[in-house]
């Protein structure tokens, strides 16, 4: 017998609901067993979403960004299902992966963690970030709630509601962030926090929000993901057998988050500055006006605790990461590309995990609910479809002919393919002929060559010949 709670669920009979798991003012979450899959998966559920435009706009940029992701490491998923009402869209059901915890349980557990697991946690967010960002997406609101974890050390990130696209190439590409407000605007707010009108601060400021983030800055890159993962690694770190339990907790807690409104947003800075000094002034040239400089500037100077003094029994390699992603300028801190290539990953690493996105994702801006509305019916539309991962199996390849066959998860043979010219033609164009005569708009392929291997991540301009030549890595 169900509980009350779920007794509303409308969903179709493939979704056997177990418990809910999770449930908040706009959104619950239930474990259910997927009788078609086999499995056990989450089911979000969203109650009125056009009620509120700004919550409907993040779901849908969460939904937009998910449907185009394709990583171990990010969340899966499967499909989206809208109740008895699709024009109110009062009920909407999203079906995703389901997982044991996230980061923040975690870090409250009363238990230690060994430094090999705890880099295998580091390395693995990491694995999610970098695709992501290879994607032209900025995540924006890191935290340890937002990465969902196995007992496997599998992390899966999650909650993309406030992520932003990258213009341009490089790993500090810039973007013009939709919730950054006028420039003449943001600095009347830091006048305001400096006065001490913490109402003001900015809604999406977290303990793990970058420099950048909370000093408003109108331009930001995807260095703001690293300065939270360094964050979230600092909790780990502290998990460690010899850290006292009573000493664990966040690098930079301010005091905002203790409801203590009055406090000024300078309040984050103090703490920031009371273990990584307060910058030069040479360090502040990248703020994008003279009057944030100063706002900085007037911070009473602080030479910090340091890295090395917070976390004394911390390995040298681990300061040495975090002082990486600790830069207080952006362009200053290591890509999720270099973190990956780190030494402290040298027990864990697997190069073949570290795929990076074939396509970077683009996010319409929505203005009105018309434009929104629409938007949710094109995202949902393409999930009905969004099963097909499948195998391209490479059954025979000669200089002049070679033979392919895609499978279904089952082994199920769902098309074969040959080419007579397989050194002129690209993975690209093989992905393309697929999505047609499967209809789907991608097919999200895995490699299997005659050798046994399995080919993780390899760009669409190979030619079909040069797979057999791509090295094991």
């Amino acid at each position: 017998m169900l509980p009350n709670r779920l007794d509303s669920w409308k969903l179709p009979q493939r979704y056997e609901v177990k418990q809910l798991i999770g449930s908040g003012c706009m959104a619950s979450v239930c474990e259910a067993y997927d009788h078609e899959k086999g499995q056990l998966v989450a089911i979000k559920r969203y109650k009125h979403l056009l009620r509120d435009m700004t919550y409907s706009r993040k779901v849908l940029r969460n939904l937009a960004v998910l449907s185009e992701m394709d990583h171990d490491y990010i969340l899966g998923v499967y499909d989206v299902l809208v109740g008895t009402d699709s024009q109110t869209l009062d009920n909407l059901y999203v079906i995703q992966d389901i997982c044991d915890s996230d980061l923040r349980k975690v870090c409250r557990m009363d238990v230690d963690l060994n430094p090999l697991l705890i880099n295998a946690l580091l390395y693995n967010l990491l694995l999610g970030v970098n695709y992501l960002h290879s994607a032209g997406v900025i995540h924006c609101d890191l935290k340890p709630a937002h990465c969902l974890v196995n007992q496997d050390c599998t992390v899966k990130i999650c909650d993309l509601g406030n992520s932003s696209t990258l213009v341009g190439d490089g790993p500090y590409a810039e973007v013009q962030r939709d919730v950054t407000t006028p420039k003449t605007q943001r600095l009347r707010c830091l006048r305001h926090h400096s006065a001490g009108v913490g109402r003001l601060a900015p809604k999406w400021y977290s303990w793990y929000s970058a420099p950048e983030f909370l000093l408003m800055q109108e331009s930001i890159t995807a260095a703001v993901d690293l300065w939270s993962v360094a964050c979230i690694y600092a909790e780990l770190v502290q998990m460690l057998p010899d850290w006292p339990l009573n000493q664990r907790g966040p690098l930079f807690p301010g005091s905002r988050h203790f409801q203590e409104s009055s406090k000024q947003i300078c309040d984050q800075f103090k703490v920031i500055f009371s273990i990584l000094g307060t910058p030069k002034e040479a360090d502040l040239q990248w703020l994008d006006s003279d009057e944030v400089r100063q706002h900085v500037m007037g911070s009473e100077a602080q030479e910090g605790e340091g890295l090395s003094r917070k976390f004394p029994f911390a390995p040298e390699e681990s300061i040495a990461m975090l002082k990486q992603l600790l830069e207080f300028v952006p362009s200053d801190r290591a890509s999720a590309g270099e973190a990956l290539k780190h030494s402290l990953f040298s027990d864990v690493r697997d190069p073949t995990k570290e795929a990076l996105a074939s396509h970077r994702v683009q996010l319409a801006s929505l203005e009105d609910e018309a434009l929104l509305r629409a938007a949710f019916s094109e995202e949902m539309a393409k999930f009905p479809r969004r099963d097909f991962f499948v195998t391209l199996e490479v059954r025979s390849l000669e200089p002049t002919c070679a033979r392919f066959a895609f499978t279904s998860m089952a082994g199920d043979e769902l098309v074969a393919f040959s080419f007579t010219d397989p050194q002129q033609t690209s993975l690209g164009e093989l992905r393309k002929k697929l999505a047609k005569h499967l209809e789907i708009r991608t097919p999200y392929v895995k490699l299997l060559l005659p050798d046994g291997r399995l080919l993780g991540n390899v760009d669409n301009s190979t030619s079909l010949y040069d797979l057999l030549a791509m090295p094991q890595e």
